[in-house]
This record gives C-alpha cells, structure tokens and sequence, in this order.
C-alpha cells in the first residue's frame, strides 16, 4: 500500500465513508490527509482506462459506415450535404481513436505505476521493519 500526501487544497474521494465523498485536504496534516493507494486500485484505473479506449474505438468503427456512401441523394443539395459531411465525420473519427490511443496509453501507466509502486513498498519494506 503507498501513501500519498495531497498538496494543500488538493481534495481527495474517500471510499466507502461515512464522510463527505471529497474531503478537503491541508497539505496531508489534518485528519484523513494521507490516501492509501493499493495495487487494486491502480488495476481498477487500468481496467477502466482499457475499457474507455476500447468503447471509443467501437464508436469509430461505428461512425464509419455513417459517412461510407450519399444517403443523402444525387441532387445537388444531396451531393452537398454528403461532401460537407464526410471530412466532419472523418475528423471526429481521427479524434475517437486518437484519444482511445491515449486511453490505452493510460491504461498502460496505470499499470506501470502499481508495479512501480508495489516494487518500491516492497524494497523498502525491510527500512520499516528493522
């Protein structure tokens, strides 16, 4: 389990409390400054971070087939509409996968982090326990 100590007038959620859901922080001196991390949590952020990029990479997958051919008609206004379209939808796509990117690189450091951080509480341990 690591500490963090919150800069002052940092807030942090408090699970599963019967304190407010965010509580005030002073720089980690007052009552409830300190927040426990443990490894679950970071695969908690991992596994939501991995889920949001897989659903954004779904919705662009989706809003493929919105802009694949002129629903729209072969009329002037038709064909206008359908060209006014098409680069909209192709930029929101580009958008979805770039920030699904980011959530899998999230995911990614989430992961990096609890093993960082569990490596680092167990080599330290033994400083504790001497």
């Amino acid at each position: 389990m690591t500490d963090y100590y919150p800069l002052p007038g940092d807030s942090v959620s408090i699970p599963n409390s019967s304190t407010p859901s965010t509580v005030p922080l002073d720089g980690g001196t007052a009552s409830g400054g300190v927040v426990k991390l443990t490894a679950g949590e970071w695969e908690k952020r991992a596994q939501v971070a991995a889920d949001g990029a897989a659903r954004l990479a779904a919705a662009s997958v989706s809003l493929s087939r919105v802009a694949a051919g002129n629903y729209f008609g072969e009329c002037s206004e038709g064909t206008g509409m359908f060209e006014a379209l098409a680069p909209v939808i192709t930029t929101f796509r580009t958008q979805l996968e770039r920030q699904a990117q980011e959530l899998t690189g999230l995911a990614e450091k989430c992961v990096d982090a609890k093993h960082s951080l569990s490596d680092t509480d167990r080599l330290s341990q033994s400083d504790f326990h001497a």
